[in-house]
This record gives structure tokens, sequence and C-alpha cells, in this order.
């Protein structure tokens, strides 16, 4: 199972660092040199939550994969200069700043993981007109596209599940139903 997810996440990612390598680059290759493009990555390897650390082997092994296929991106290299949010706001803001700063400039930022720190790096990334894809935030607050409208995200939004989850009340003839929420942030204290 473990297996399956990765290479579901491998797929994905692939996939998702494709089109927006492609959206945003708009020369084409005409046999001259190879032009490197630089992402950067947001991974939480440490701290509260390491449930999607694994995304960063995946998204190695997608850019390996993409840099090893010439008919994907015909003159052009993938790097990846990526940093450990820790599933924590402030690491994640520490690891937006270093690779915004950094040279050289990153066409996009993938991450994070958690949603407690994709909120303020996509709210910051805005102001540097930063591409952000995080592949499994799922916060509600991030839908609003006048406070992230650089921010994409490859998995649904929680607020999104909640129409499956009345089908199947409907569909099983429930009538009673007991719904459980909270209104804080997954992964804080």
């Amino acid at each position: 199972m473990a297996f399956r997810r990765n290479l579901l996440d491998y797929v994905h990612l692939s996939v998702v660092i494709l089109i927006a390598v492609l959206i945003l680059s708009s020369s084409t290759f005409s046999g001259q040199e190879i032009k490197n493009i630089t992402i950067g990555g947001a991974f939480s390897l440490s701290g509260n939550d390491t449930t999607w650390g694994d995304c960063l082997m995946a998204t190695l092994l997608a850019i390996d994969h993409i840099n090893n296929d010439s008919s994907l991106l015909p003159g052009y290299r993938l790097n990846m200069e990526w940093g450990d949010t820790k599933c924590n706001p402030g690491s994640g803001m520490k690891v937006l700043f270093d690779l915004l700063k950094g040279k050289p400039s990153k066409l996009i930022i993938l991450g994070a993981a958690c949603s407690p720190v994709t909120e303020p790096m996509a709210q910051t990334s805005r102001e540097f007109k930063a591409l952000q894809i995080s592949y499994v935030s799922a916060s509600p607050a991030l839908n609003y596209r006048e406070i992230y409208p650089y921010f994409f995200r490859t998995r649904s939004s929680e607020s999104l599940r909640i129409v499956p989850t009345f089908q199947i009340f409907k569909r099983y003839n429930w009538s009673r139903i007991a719904v459980l929420t909270e209104t804080i942030n997954y992964y804080t204290l």
C-alpha cells in the first residue's frame, strides 16, 4: 500500500511539475545549450508531522524522470533546492525566504504539506508573485483566490468532501447523524 501511494505521488508530482514548467516556459528548444530551471521545495521531514516526508523522494524521482526523457522538456534541465518546514509555520517561512532570496530564481515553489505552514507561505509568495503548488494541503482557507492568487494544489479542499459524505448518508437513508468538528487548524497545538 505504501509503495502504491509513493508511486502515485511520483506520477502526480511529475505531471504537476511538467505542467507548471510548460505553462511558465515560453521559449522553445532549438538544439542549443540546455537551460536550467530551478524549482523550490518545502517538505515536512521532521517535527510534529512527517507523514508527507516521502513526497521529497517522489519529487526527486519525478525530476529525474523528466530530465531523463528528452521528449518531456527538450532543452531544459530541472533542478530543485528544498528545505524542511518541520510542519511548523515559522520554519516554513524561513524555507520560503531562503528559496526566494537564493540564486538562481525559483520558477515555482512546491509545498508545503501542512496547511498551517502552507497558508502563510502562500500569502507571502503572493507578494513575490511566486507560483506555489501544494501536493497535499487541504485547508478550506486556501480556496480564497483574492488572498492566494498564486497558490494551487493537487488535493481537494476539506470543504469539498462534505458533498460525497452527505450522498452516502442519503444512499443508506441515515436520518440521525452526528458530526464532530473543530475550528483550529490541523497539526497545531
